[in-house]
């Protein structure tokens, strides 16, 4: 049929078919192709199984040569040998029992001390590079299993196996070492009982570097956790200052970050939130905090100019409004981030919305605040939340796209009409893009166009 489907698609181009002696002759011509391709590949992996695969430089490879392969060991039924051809690969089987891989049931290879110390409460990649035997039935599946002998293991991992070499691998965060009883790899050749046997060409431990990645339609995310002074909460900001990132707390401490390093250090920096006020008026919920966090280099060589967005309150009485503030601060040759001038308000959303009466308990404060903020060419731009204020009324701030002039925070309208926007970006052509949590349940992403 194969050579058919050739003639069928030369004829498209204006070739006469194939007679069926030529068809017969092309058949078996590819039948031998096809078997002496696959005999050469079947050759090139005795050879070196591990040509295809790259492992980065801190990996730990225990390859199956001969010092690998005597570094095996296993239960009386357990069958280690090398393979026939010379080839870097052990071969393994007669090992069947599903035990726990701590009482090692399975043939295993230690990893030694001094990994075990290295490698103790790290996240590792476990490969097997592995694939069921040519010369006989082989195995279906096989399993593989971390154990620290100590204080606890990963449980044995089942994977079906290939007739070519693959990587097989999972992911286990291995538990702080306590007496040290040497870690080692178990493999179950034959874990469904069918008699056959595994070629294993090597053990491998990659560390992880403590990152998670994410996949997106555009880019995949190299997420980093960094441990943050203040505990969790529901509200904060981050932003980039040259090569730091400083974090508001929802209370309004500000910390400088290295995440070259991870050190920390308090700015000594507290956004003005009007805490006494808001405290003899109940108001310490996540909606009475900080709403933003961003900074942009300055006019003067070094210098960053840091703008917060958060809660702000009249003097008297209970009025309360989106404040902006700002303040400047400089990187020295060490990174450390100092501070050039406090936190000085240049604008606040007027006029102020008086705070209702509400049952004790009741978060008073609503979560329609917005307060994002980002930098166009023009100026500075600053969501507001409507605050349960219409925000098609012309006569007040909230509910908008605000454009703030960088000297003198006089303000354009540049849209109206939105909720809660939560999200803003200026791309490099100056176009605004805003996300916001609308009325029903409706989420959306919307460019702003002035007017």
């Amino acid at each position: 049929m194969f050579p058919t489907v050739l003639a069928r698609k030369k004829n498209l181009f204006g070739w006469h078919p194939l007679g069926t002696a030529m068809k017969i002759r092309l058949a078996i011509a590819l039948l031998i192709g096809a078997s002496l391709l696959t005999s050469q590949a079947r050759a090139g992996d005795a050879v070196d199984p591990l040509r295809k695969f790259n492992f980065p430089d801190d990996a730990i490879v225990f390859r199956m040569d001969a010092a690998g392969t005597a570094g095996l060991r296993g239960p009386p039924n357990a069958r280690i040998s090398r393979a026939t051809d010379g080839s870097d690969v052990a071969v393994l089987s007669g090992v069947r029992a599903l035990g726990s891989p701590g009482h090692r049931p399975g043939i295993f290879h230690t990893i030694g001390k001094e990994r075990e110390a290295a490698l103790s409460g790290e996240l590792v990649t476990v490969t097997v590079i592995a694939r069921s035997a040519p010369t006989d039935p082989g195995p279906r599946a096989f399993s593989v299993s971390y154990s620290t002998a100590d204080v606890g293991n990963s449980g044995w991992r089942l994977f079906p196996l290939s007739r070519e070499f693959q990587a097989y691998s999972f992911s286990y965060r291995i538990p702080p070492m306590e007496r040290g009883q040497q870690d080692f790899i178990g493999i179950l050749p034959d874990s469904e009982g069918r008699g056959g046997a595994v070629e294993v060409a090597a053990i491998v431990l990659i560390p992880e570097d403590h990152r998670e990645f994410v996949s997106t339609a555009f880019y995949d995310l190299a997420i980093e956790r960094l441990a943050l002074p203040g505990g969790s909460s529901r509200r904060g900001a981050i932003a980039t200052v040259g090569p730091l990132i400083v974090y508001a707390s929802q209370k309004g401490t500000v910390y400088s970050v290295d995440p070259e390093d991870g050190r920390v250090r308090n700015l000594n920096l507290p956004i003005p939130l009007p805490f006494r006020k808001m405290k003899a008026l109940n108001l310490l919920g996540p909606n009475a905090s900080i709403y933003d966090i961003a900074a942009e280099p300055a006019l003067s060589p070094g210098k960053y100019d840091v703008y917060a967005s958060h809660l702000g309150m009249e003097t008297k009485g209970s009025c309360l409004f989106v404040q902006l503030s700002k303040a400047v601060v400089s990187i020295d040759a060490n990174k450390n981030l100092r501070t050039e001038s406090g936190w000085t308000p240049v604008f606040r959303t007027r006029p102020c919305w008086w705070l209702p009466s509400m049952p004790a308990g009741t978060e008073r404060v609503p979560n329609t605040t917005g307060g994002r903020i980002a930098f166009s060419p023009e100026g500075i731009v600053l969501s507001t939340g409507t605050l349960k204020v219409s925000s098609q009324n012309d006569q007040t701030d909230l509910g908008k796209i605000l454009l703030l002039n960088r000297e003198s925070f006089a303000k354009q309208v540049l849209s109206k009409g939105h909720r809660n926007p939560q999200g803003l970006y200026v791309d490099e052509e100056g176009t605004i893009f805003e996300t916001e949590h609308a009325e029903r349940g409706g989420d959306e992403i919307n460019r702003i166009e002035p007017g």
